[in-house]
């Protein structure tokens, strides 16, 4: 999956996989200033023979989602974010 372009339910190209860590994708968007976010694994559906993942969720949610830094994720914020848990 890492390096699959990622795109949104909104058919925008968001960026491409850069990992999977705690349940989560992360994924890189941006050329000069990159920014990662995580979307759970529950909202991507992977298609192999495009080597895309497609995730049920908008452009604007993901880029309004926790970002990972320093590669540290906050699993209760990004769960929170994406209504996986109560705040």
């Amino acid at each position: 999956m890492e390096n699959y372009e990622v795109v949104t339910s909104d058919e925008h190209k968001l960026g491409h996989v850069v990992g999977v860590e705690d349940g989560n994708l992360i994924v890189e968007q941006g050329h000069l200033r990159k920014t990662r976010h995580a979307i759970p694994l529950t909202f991507a559906h992977t298609d192999e023979s495009e080597q895309v993942v497609r995730v049920s969720v908008s452009k604007p949610i993901v880029e309004e989602s926790p970002k990972v830094e320093n590669g540290t994720l906050d699993e209760k914020a990004i769960a929170e974010h994406y209504g996986l848990a109560e705040g």
